[in-house]
């Protein structure tokens, strides 16, 4: 994700993928773009730039959320993000897709601009938010941090 991008347009680009099973009725390949503003992968990585890019960002974006559940309100977002940044990860909760939750964490630092981030989705059906942050989350966590220091050694 490059934020000057980002001020135009923000959104992820899918550069890997791995699935066990179809969860999102959108399909999803390399290539594939979504609203970063709407994704985990997508708030993970805008919640690594600084305030002021944050906001311009922000400030240029039109909030249409996919579903009824996505936040509409620029006020919201900005407190959403700086929660992100507290906590180190992101999650969000039939925001882009009902029935979908999802968690993501960025990786990498910020080379040339890029930013980069890992995800798992599961089904609302069968997670509460609680179990993904007690079952999941510290498996990304350690899966992300496993990654950047493979990309330590690569820099």
């Amino acid at each position: 994700m490059n934020p000057k991008t980002l001020r135009i347009f923000p959104e992820i680009v899918y550069v890997a993928r791995a699935s066990t099973n179809r969860l999102m009725t959108v399909g999803l390949s390399v290539g594939s773009k979504l609203p970063a503003l709407y994704t985990s992968m997508g708030r993970a990585m805008l919640a690594q730039l600084p305030t002021e890019d944050i906001d311009k960002i922000l400030k240029n974006s039109i909030l249409k959320p996919p579903t009824s559940k996505g936040i509409s309100s620029t006020l919201a977002m900005r407190k959403e993000i700086d929660k992100i940044k507290k906590n180190g990860y992101s999650i969000i909760d039939q925001e882009l897709e009902t029935g979908l939750i999802s968690i993501g964490v960025s990786i990498g630092g910020h080379i040339n601009d890029t930013y980069a981030a890992i995800n798992v989705s599961v089904s609302a059906a069968r997670w509460t938010i609680l179990e993904v942050e007690k079952k999941i989350w510290p498996l990304l966590r350690e899966t992300a941090n496993n990654l950047n220091s493979e990309l330590k050694i690569a820099w």
